[in-house]
């Protein structure tokens, strides 16, 4: 029926409630038992010619068992944890049109669930089901973000040269290219791995520039372009390491004199010194170029959730944030590495993301000593939780709780004082960064200076003094560079090179090696892998890889590869003569976009071999 004007409905609704108390009591006169423990009293209806909906239990919202609770239509012992929605209201008559409508409210957690509906007119009941649907958590998180570019070896420029105006060089002395060199793509979900979309996402590149905000698509992508020129990557200091895979501060690696000379058992990053004849007053003469040189830093941010560890000492992991229960990693404002040293220097960009004027190391005020007692933490856990000894190596704090190896029972007094430091929210600015190796056109070495094509061999003479069967020559003397006798295996290195010593590219790099000749046999070369070496097919375009421009054991750290073949002379044979000559030729094409859109261009490296019979 059509609702009537408020003053006379009031009327109907207290006469309806005084009829529901009345038929309550006839029913309870006739016997009928109470609602087993655990249940949901259901409501009665308030008005007879209005069906009302009850999404709860009694009135008053309780149960009728002890420490229980009633949520949505169901009793829930307080040991269970609230369900992660809500029904409002949960209480509602139905329109004019027959329709009950409510909302549903939900948390972070996700889910399939369904809502139940019952409705109770004149003393029938009845109920239904929506369909299942899905909650979705949708809050990046810093636990599952990264930035990743679709080529991480890009051509960035054709030459670095000494610092020249005239020539129209920048202040670092690189020639750039104007071009789109790469996209990179900032990938987010949430805590429980689901993708999130539709999101703003903002990017900060060391040198280039780059798209500065881009909307996540459906997938939880959201993808810049980067281009190359305007400013140029940082110079950095050369890298020094006292043992594969380890960078080093110790005083027997560090640099002894200005020419960054390392210790005794170290390994230090190439470089070469380029002086400069048309210096201006005042300005360096002398410069030093090294593959880290061309390291570009990009960084990806937008706003989330801080990281942290679902930690309850009764292993209860949920998978909600529990500020009394678990832990918040430190969790620092966004910033460009440029000096890739890992740590953030003073004038180095970043966003600042609570607005106090200063890098901040952690977003949610904690000072620099609970930061250093949060990552003890964080290892400590980490090694209790994968089997290992709990050692002090990274718990050097200030009050010396950590002296000696720790104990469990220190540990629980640290872990106590990192959840005492938690913030109440995990919102934060999250954020994600990677480097892009920017190259350029091979370097042409000068007069005195080995080229990129060796051969493997000793110091020899030519055919007929003294060359034995199966050995392989290198002479300064004779017509040729080598002498190959009978049976002897020549294997040579090709090392292409930029003018920071860096590979030459992926993308469009092609090597090829060719046999002119003397009938010279392949045969597999040596490869030491660790030394950075890869193998090469005569006869065959070959394209470089990503890894062939990082070193092995660091993989982070740009280093070209060095390329080997070899070939083997045939033995004597009647109808051969007693002299040939092979002309080994590695054709080196790369794309060059001086001029148009990156036409190759091409470099020969010829070497000749006089095959002793």
């Amino acid at each position: 029926e059509q609702p009537q004007a408020d003053e006379d409905q009031a009327g109907d609704d207290q006469a309806g409630d005084d009829q529901a108390d009345e038929d309550q009591a006839d029913e309870d006169q006739a016997g009928e038992e109470e609602p087993p423990s655990g249940t949901c009293r259901p409501v009665q209806p308030s008005d007879e010619e209005e069906e009302e909906v009850s999404f709860t239990a009694n009135e008053d919202g309780s149960c009728i068992g002890e420490e229980e609770r009633c949520e949505a239509n169901l009793c829930l012992p307080e040991t269970i944890n609230a369900l992660p929605l809500a029904v409002e209201p949960m209480r509602v008559k139905s329109t004019p049109a027959g329709e009950a409508l409510v909302s549903v409210v939900t948390s972070t957690q996700p889910g399939v669930f369904s809502v139940r509906a019952e409705a109770q007119f004149q003393g029938r009941t009845q109920q239904a089901h929506t369909p299942n649907f899905t909650v979705w958590h949708q809050i990046p998180s810093q636990s599952h973000v990264s930035l990743r570019c679709a080529s991480p070896v890009i051509a960035g420029f054709a030459h670095r040269i000494a610092p020249d105006i005239q020539r129209g060089t920048d202040e670092l002395g690189y020639l750039p290219y104007q071009r789109q060199a790469t996209n990179c793509s900032f990938f987010a979900a949430d805590r429980f791995s689901g993708r999130v979309s539709n999101f703003p996402v903002f990017f900060m590149s060391e040198a280039g520039n780059i798209t500065q905000s881009v909307v996540s698509d459906e997938q939880g992508i959201a993808t810049a372009s980067y281009f190359v020129g305007g400013r140029s990557p940082e110079d950095v200091k050369r890298l020094t390491w006292a043992q594969p895979n380890t960078a080093t501060t110790d005083a027997e690696c560090e640099a002894v004199d200005e020419q960054l000379r390392p210790g005794p058992n170290c390994e230090i990053e190439a470089s070469r010194v380029v002086r400069s004849t048309n210096s201006q007053p005042g300005t360096p003469t002398e410069f030093r170029f090294n593959p880290s040189d061309g390291l570009t830093r990009i960084v990806a941010y937008s706003q989330g959730e801080a990281r942290f560890i679902d930690y309850d000492a009764a292993n209860n992991v949920d998978g909600q944030y529990n500020p009394a229960k678990d832990i918040v990693p430190p969790h620092s404002e966004p910033y460009v590495d440029s000096n890739d040293n890992g740590a953030f220097d003073l004038g180095e960009t970043y966003f600042d993301a609570n607005r106090d004027g200063k890098w901040s190391a952690d977003v949610f005020g904690r000072d620099d000593a609970t930061i250093k007692k949060l990552n003890c933490v964080e290892d400590l856990i980490n090694r209790r939780a994968q089997g290992l000894p709990l050692t002090s190596q990274h718990c050097e704090l200030e009050d010396n709780q950590m002296a000696g190896d720790p104990t469990d029972e220190a540990l629980t007094t640290l872990i106590e004082e990192a959840i005492a430091q938690n913030p109440s929210s995990l919102q934060a600015t999250i954020w994600s960064s990677t480097t892009i190796l920017a190259v350029g056109l091979p370097w042409e070495p000068p007069a005195g200076v080995n080229g990129f094509l060796l051969g493997n061999c000793k110091p020899g003479t030519e055919c007929g003094e003294g060359i034995t069967p199966g050995s392989f020559a290198c002479t300064a003397s004779g017509d040729h560079d080598y002498y190959l006798a009978e049976g002897g295996i020549s294997e040579f290195t090709f090392s292409p090179l930029d003018e920071q010593l860096n590979c030459v590219g992926v993308e469009d790099v092609e090597i090829q090696i060719d046999v002119e000749g003397a009938n010279l046999i392949a045969t597999a070369p040596t490869i030491d892998q660790v030394n950075n070496q890869s193998a090469l097919n005569i006869g065959l375009p070959t394209s470089p890889r990503v890894e062939d421009c990082f070193d092995f054991n660091r993989p982070r750290i740009p280093m070209a590869h060095h390329y080997r073949f070899a070939v083997m002379a045939p033995a004597i044979s009647n109808q051969m003569p007693a002299f040939t000559t092979a002309t080994i030729r590695v054709k080196l094409k790369v794309p060059d976009y001086q001029v148009g859109d990156g036409a190759p261009s091409t470099f020969n490296f010829i070497k000749t071999i006089g095959v002793c019979q």
